[in-house]
């Protein structure tokens, strides 16, 4: 009887197959956590950027003085709100004591505008000054 010494070709072939196997196996597996990890990321990211619009807008609001107008997604303009009764905003305008010291008169009332603009999906706030200046104000 001979003795072999060596492997056969079929088994370099099954060997080959079990491999490239488990190789696919932990590639599917690796890809698939990345995503998972990336999503979460976003996720996060994107309830972080929430918290912080809601922090600003909330700051805006409640140090205003009033609510001049609010311009639905209609494109109604309410001037006087109706007790219980909610409203798809487009935008709001507030009166607001400045603090800009490059005002003259420190009890000068501003406008501020919450605007959210659909097409660029962006939420901005702009300071609208009351003696028409040109001084650009606002952040997205």
């Amino acid at each position: 009887m001979k003795v072999r010494q060596g492997y056969i070709l079929l088994e370099v072939i099954v060997c080959t197959f079990i491999m490239s196997m488990l190789i696919m196996v932990l590639y599917s597996i690796i890809i698939s956590a990345i995503n998972t990890k990336d999503n979460i990321e976003d996720k996060i990211e994107l309830n972080q950027q929430a918290e912080e619009m809601e922090y600003h807008i909330k700051n805006i609001v409640e140090n205003s003085i009033n609510i001049i107008n609010i311009t639905t997604t209609d494109n109604e303009v309410i001037e006087t709100l109706q007790e219980n009764k909610t409203y798809n905003v487009l935008s709001i305008k507030l009166n607001f004591k400045s603090d800009d010291e490059n005002i003259n008169s420190k009890n000068k009332k501003d406008n501020q505008e919450i605007s959210f603009k659909r097409d660029l999906k962006k939420i901005f706030i702009n300071t609208l000054y009351d003696d028409n200046s040109n001084k650009a104000g606002g952040y997205e």
